[in-house]
Parts: structure tokens; C-alpha cells; sequence
């Protein structure tokens, strides 16, 4: 029978930061997949210098604990990410781009487009933040989840609300192409006929919107909604049915 496995925990959760905790949670549904004995101290440091025999050490690592845990061949990792030891060690982090697209995103859906972030001087980021594009945005919103659909119509209307009279080419162009109100299409097209007749070719119901028949304009959006509702179930249709293939073969 193999040996179990013994991992120190350092992770200063005697602070009672939810980050600290939320990090020992998940070691600990990890260990409990591995098979892995795992014990708080928060001076794991000086139980290496002791000759205490740990297999392995998940920390906010210190300068103090590179010598010990090096001494005696003890794996370290570290999961601080301004950790004064981050360039001696493996580390692992939550993706801090991924949280920034993630609030910056909620943000340009309300309707903003300046804003800024308020972080400390000791914080480092690996890669910049690549922020999808409005339109991107709207694209990614047409799926087959019935809760995409008004935040859809939402992130559109909020656009044109915030720019009033002062609009660009461009945002009249997202606007036509993405717009999901019949009243709004209709507005936007007597008040843009021109572009609205160059895009109708990629959006036909901007036919129906010119001559201003709002019944028909929301027959062609409930039609248009639908079709993209199909090609999106359609697209993830395999990766479902590979799933449940391999949810079957846990089960069995």
C-alpha cells in the first residue's frame, strides 16, 4: 500500500481573509480527490528546520521557507501572488484577466465606457487585459439561454441612449445589425435610411423597418431569434453528447 501523502498548509488563514479561506477550501476538496493527509501550520518554515517529514508545502510563501524546504527536497508552491519568494517558486493564481473582463464587461452593458481600476502598488499582472468589444459582446449574447435575449436588447438600447444625436458611423452600424426592439429598428432606420438600405442586405427585416411596419419587423425578430437560438444548440450539440458520454462512464 502506498504511502499517503503529507502537504503543509501555509496560508495564514488565522487573518480570516475570504481569499485565504477560499484557497484552503479548495487544497482541500484537491486532497481529498488525491488521497493527500494535509495540515495547517503556519510555521511550516521552522518545521522543516525541525526535521518534520512533509511531502510537500502549499503556502504564502516567504524567503524563510526556500531554505528549509530546499534543504530537505520539499515541493513547494506558492499562492501569493506578490509573495517577495514568486520568482523562486511555482505558483498558482485565480486569472485576474478573466475577473477583469468579467467587470469590465458588466460595466460596458450598463452603458459605460470610462472607467478605471483602484488596485495597490504592489499588485503585478502577467498579461493585460484584452476587453471584448461591444460589438463582440452583442454577438456573444445570441445563444439559445432565454436570460442572453434581453440583455441582448438591454446592451443595445443603452448604447443609443447614451449617445443621443452624437453617434458615429459605427454605432449606428451596431445598432441596426443589433438592435431587438421593432420600435427601435424603426426609429433608427427613418432616422438613418441610408445606412439602414446598405445593411439591409445583412439584415433583411431592415426592409420591413424602413417602410415602418412594426408588426411585421417583430415577426422577423421572433423569426430571427429562433433561427439563432437552433444554431447555437446545434453548435454545442456534440460537446453535450460528449459529456453525457463520459458522465455515463463516471457512473458506471
Amino acid at each position: 500500500m502506498s504511502k499517503t501523502r503529507r502537504v503543509a498548509l501555509m496560508l495564514e488563514i488565522e487573518w480570516g481573509c475570504k481569499r485565504h479561506a477560499d484557497v484552503f477550501a479548495g487544497v482541500q476538496q484537491f486532497a481529498g480527490r488525491a488521497g493527500w493527509e494535509s495540515v495547517i501550520d503556519e510555521y511550516a518554515d521552522d518545521s522543516l528546520r525541525e526535521g518534520f517529514p512533509y511531502d510537500g508545502v502549499i503556502a504564502r510563501a516567504t524567503k524563510e521557507l526556500l531554505e528549509p524546504a530546499a534543504g530537505r527536497g520539499v515541493p513547494v508552491v506558492n499562492v501569493w501572488l506578490s509573495s517577495p519568494a514568486a520568482e523562486a517558486l511555482p505558483g498558482v493564481f485565480p486569472e485576474w484577466a478573466a475577473f477583469g473582463r468579467m467587470y469590465a464587461e458588466h460595466l460596458v452593458q450598463r452603458g459605460l465606457r470610462r472607467f478605471a481600476t483602484l488596485g495597490t502598488r504592489s499588485d503585478r499582472a502577467d498579461d493585460p487585459i484584452e476587453l471584448i468589444s461591444l460589438e463582440d459582446l452583442a454577438r456573444a449574447k445570441r445563444t439559445q439561454r432565454d436570460k442572453d435575449w434581453p440583455m441582448l436588447r438591454r446592451l443595445v438600447e443603452a448604447d443609443y441612449l447614451r449617445s443621443g444625436e452624437a453617434s458615429t458611423p459605427e454605432q449606428r452600424r451596431f445598432w441596426l445589425l443589433q438592435a431587438q426592439t421593432a420600435s427601435l429598428l424603426c426609429d433608427l432606420a427613418a432616422a438613418h435610411p441610408v445606412e439602414a438600405r446598405h445593411l439591409a442586405a445583412k439584415r433583411p427585416l431592415l426592409e420591413d423597418a424602413l417602410r415602418g411596419d412594426l408588426d411585421h419587423v417583430h415577426r422577423r425578430l421572433e423569426d430571427e431569434q429562433r433561427a439563432e437560438r437552433e444554431a447555437d444548440r446545434r453548435y454545442w450539440e456534440p460537446l453535450r453528447r460528449e459529456l453525457e458520454q463520459h458522465r455515463r462512464k463516471r457512473r458506471q
